[in-house]
């Protein structure tokens, strides 16, 4: 009895462990998201009274949580954005978050995760980004997700319109044309 349940519990803990990999993005997706957060600075526009670090020379990205994504975002600290400045990456802690980061990429699929991160950082005009399941709706700003189109995993983007007005931030209209949009 004592074999049959510790097997019954392995086997649960297995399909557990396989069920979260298979959430984790890919190498090439991980990639793609790093490379689009990372030219962000050029769809976004944040106002002219925040809180910056670097003299407006930095363009910042701050990242709470674990993922492959975090890994692609730290290989892009000190390239050029795609708005001219310099990247600086930190990885923070959810009890630290900083008020001073353009981007905030937020690496969990836990919604209650999410609403502790999002009610810190309220008013401070940081655009946030994820990847979990219907997280724009949820009040992230932009959520990264697999759709399948023709058989194939796609990694599509969709924005929160009214979080990003809330936050004082502005979009351009490009931006709007390559994701769905959440009001």
């Amino acid at each position: 009895d004592y074999i049959m349940k510790s097997g019954l519990l392995l086997s649960c803990l297995l399909l557990c462990f396989v069920v979260v990999v298979a959430d984790e993005p890919s190498e090439s997706d991980a990639e793609y998201v790093a490379s689009f957060v990372s030219k962000l600075d050029s769809y976004v526009t944040w106002p002219s009274d925040r809180v910056a670090e670097g003299n407006g020379d930095l363009f910042v990205i701050s990242a709470v949580g674990e993922s492959i994504v975090l890994e692609k975002l730290r290989g892009l600290a000190g390239e050029k954005s795609a708005g001219g400045l310099k990247i600086k990456f930190r990885k923070v802690r959810l009890d630290l978050l900083p008020s001073n980061s353009h981007v905030l990429f937020i690496a969990s699929d836990d919604p209650l995760y999410l609403e502790k991160i999002l009610a810190q950082i309220k008013g401070t005009k940081t655009f946030t980004v994820s990847m979990g399941e219907g997280f724009a709706r949820k009040g992230c700003m932009m959520n990264f997700f697999h759709e399948n189109v023709g058989g194939e995993k796609k990694v599509k983007a969709e924005i929160n319109v009214d979080a990003i007005k809330a936050e004082s931030l502005s979009v351009k209209p490009a931006l709007l044309k390559i994701a769905s949009v959440m009001k």
